[in-house]
């Protein structure tokens, strides 16, 4: 925020008409802004009338405004001594003390002022003036508006009050107080109609207060006119962006460029360099954004902006190693840069250092207090590594009439930054009214996550599992291993051993058939928006059939946030030996299926937000030498965010493919469940 002080306009008088008439010259000086020569235009007249009172005043205002605040400061002191209580002497030693940044001192001799002269125009905007340097708006709007009741309409008490109400509006804003924030940006602008500064940061609270129809409104009254035709779409392609449309953002930051016409430099050139370089890398055009970037590099060298963006594009192309170098240079020229200390915090965390990105992030904070982005950033942090609990409750069918509900939780508990207790209890009832059969099943896993180095990660579970039917009753060990890498920023591999029993129905249950998987998935993602799953799964069980499993994806995100993709998947099942009279057991299975999938991250939805998953799929499938079958798969998730720390959420899921359980007919599940993140902040010191 640009800080403005205004300071009190003096009516020098003068003792005699002669002595008038010889300052004259040196009264317009001052008033022009010349306050070196009036300095030494005074100090001419002080040879020849060294007690003039008046030529005394002018040369302590024109040797603090020239740049020498502590040798006026005693001009004014000598003056307080031959001229006790002289109001206008008062003030102009009280504005001596502004010069100096003595704000402090300023304010206490302001309040004296006060008591002698409560009514006195000068004294109130000179101490509004003061608490505005000193950031304490309210008072300051106060005073300044008693300095206009005092004296309605006067200019550079409207001028003061403008920049007052500018000042508390960020001020509110960044405290996230919007409401204020914007009736004080709506009173600046009934004083001054269409003040571009306040339609500027009514636009940026706006943007803050997530109202980016009102945002984008303010944009276009500022892009209509043309001395701001330019900053108005910049604004117009950040509100774009913040809306997920980073191909409309990238064409308002190309017409940006376009009016810049022949300006080469200067700080309206960087803002618009800056938008449209950042507007191609939020479009992936990462080759197009190195070659501006190039070009600035070779025009301006290491300036901060410069090297701000070419960290950016490190960072999106998930060069994270890079990008933290490039940040570091950043913070060696400015260490209160948000862009470095936010950015590198962001590219820790990526690199999973939560600790740095956690300590990155309070800095940026004690540059920024309640900066609302990383005011977010730290929270997300802690909530990470909150205990948590998960609850879940389902009920699922399928038209063999097979029925069965569970009742689920699960429970989190980071004990530092590498290890973490987890625990699982499930309660499953089945039944089926054609066959009279029925059974449920209870089952209790324990176990931990550890961290054995950045983003490899070993989760180990073990417990017990019981069951009964109509006929039987029975005890099995479980297990469920992995560990989990990403080998590169783009890459995900997972490799496990699971033990289960087959429990989809009260048939299967009552069979007791152990399943041991053994299985990879792997993930691959580019720069290019295209990406691969593939994953492999090797099932024996305690009846003597092994099963293979193979499954591919290829897709393409045409979308980030949300986030969409769509693409086509591939599938294929054997068994050793098939058992159709017990379970789906195909010698060979085929499946292929066009996908899309769209996803809004429950940790991008604040407070009062929603969240959601939805896919849909449509294939055909082959099992054995059987005719080909048309399959679909519908599934829908969709979440509330309560609280910060507490989220629900209900979901939906149809499909009729062979795979997705033990007869291959329609399945239906639905079901609800919430998450609570204890406290809202781990149990330790993320910085340890």
């Amino acid at each position: 925020m640009r800080k403005f002080i205004h300071f009190i306009v003096i009516i020098f008088t003068c003792c005699s008409v002669l002595q008038a008439q010889e300052m004259t010259p040196g009264f317009e000086l001052l008033e022009q802004g010349e306050f070196q020569e009036a300095k030494s235009f005074f100090e001419v007249i002080l040879k020849d009338y060294p007690e003039n009172k008046t030529a005394r005043l002018c040369y302590g205002r024109a040797t603090g405004l020239s740049g020498n605040p502590v040798e006026a400061e005693k001009v004014f002191e000598e003056l307080l001594d031959d001229y006790e209580g002289d109001l206008e002497i008062e003030l102009n030693f009280a504005e001596c003390l502004l010069w100096q940044k003595k704000f402090a001192e300023a304010k206490s001799y302001y309040n004296q002022l006060i008591q002698k002269e409560p009514e006195n125009f000068a004294v109130n905007l000179g101490l509004a003036n003061t608490l505005s340097n000193l950031k304490e708006y309210p008072t300051a709007l106060s005073s300044v508006n008693k300095a206009l009741r005092i004296t309605p309409n006067q200019p550079n008490a409207k001028i003061s009050k403008k920049y007052i109400q500018l000042a508390y509006a960020a001020q509110s804003s960044q405290y996230q107080n919007y409401d204020l924030a914007i009736e004080l940006l709506k009173d600046n602008l009934e004083i001054f109609p269409e003040d571009k500064e306040s339609l500027r940061t009514l636009a940026e609270v706006y943007i803050n207060a997530g109202k980016l129809n009102k945002a984008e409104d303010v944009f276009v009254r500022l892009a209509d006119t043309k001395e701001d035709y330019t900053r108005g779409l910049l604004g117009l392609a950040l509100v774009a962006h913040n809306r997920n449309r980073d191909v409309e953002a990238l064409s308002h930051a190309q017409k940006a460029k376009s009016s810049l016409g022949d300006v080469t430099n200067g700080k309206i050139y960087q803002q618009v360099t800056e938008r449209y370089i950042q507007s191609l890398i939020w479009n992936g055009k990462y080759g197009e954004a190195e070659k501006e970037i190039e070009i600035l590099e070779g025009r301006f060298g290491e300036e901060t902006w410069v090297l701000s963006l070419r960290a950016m594009l490190f960072t999106y192309r998930s060069e994270f190693k890079k990008g933290i170098d490039q940040y570091q240079n950043l913070l060696a020229k400015d260490s209160t840069s948000f862009d470095g200390n936010l950015g590198e915090a962001n590219a820790y965390k990526a690199l999973d250092r939560w600790d740095l990105a956690a300590m990155k992030a309070k800095k940026t904070l004690n540059f920024y207090p309640n900066q609302k982005d990383a005011s977010m950033f730290l929270r997300n942090i802690e909530r990470d590594f909150a205990p948590t609990i998960e609850a879940k409750v389902n009920h699922t069918r399928d038209n063999g009439k097979n029925i069965a509900n569970g009742k689920e939780v699960k429970v989190g508990l980071p004990l530092n930054l590498r290890l973490s207790l987890l625990a699982e209890g499930k309660l499953r009832n089945t039944d089926n009214e054609k066959l009279l059969e029925a059974a449920n099943s209870q089952q209790f896993l324990a176990g931990l996550k550890l961290k054995l180095f950045p983003h490899v990660y070993l989760k180990t579970l073990g417990g017990l599992l019981q069951a009964e039917t109509n006929l039987s009753r029975s005890e099995q060990i479980l297990a469920d291993l992995s560990l989990n890498a990403k080998p590169s920023s783009l890459q995900w591999l997972t490799l496990g051993y699971k033990r289960e029993l087959q429990d989809f129905n009260a048939s299967l249950i009552e069979e007791n058939i152990l399943q041991e998987h053994y299985y990879l998935n792997y993930t691959i993602a580019t720069n290019y928006k295209l990406g691969s799953y593939h994953q492999v799964f090797y099932t024996e069980q305690s009846d003597g059939n092994n099963r293979k499993l193979y499954f591919t994806s290829l897709y393409y995100n045409f979308a980030k946030n949300p986030f969409a993709k769509a693409g086509l998947n591939y599938q294929y099942i054997s068994f050793d030996l098939s058992r159709p009279e017990t379970y789906f057991s195909p010698e060979k299975f085929h499946a292929v299926e066009f996908f899309v999938d769209s996803v809004k991250e429950e940790l991008s939805a604040r407070k009062n937000e929603w969240y959601y998953t939805a896919t849909a799929a449509t294939g055909l499938q082959f099992i054995d030498d059987a005719e080909k079958q048309w399959t679909y798969r519908l599934k829908f998730k969709l979440g509330y965010v309560v609280h910060e720390q507490f989220l629900i959420h209900a979901y939906a899921e149809r499909s009729n493919i062979a795979s997705a359980n033990a007869f291959g007919f329609t399945f239906t599940d639905l079901g609800i469940g919430c998450k609570w993140f204890i406290a809202g902040k781990p149990i330790f010191n993320l910085e340890k």
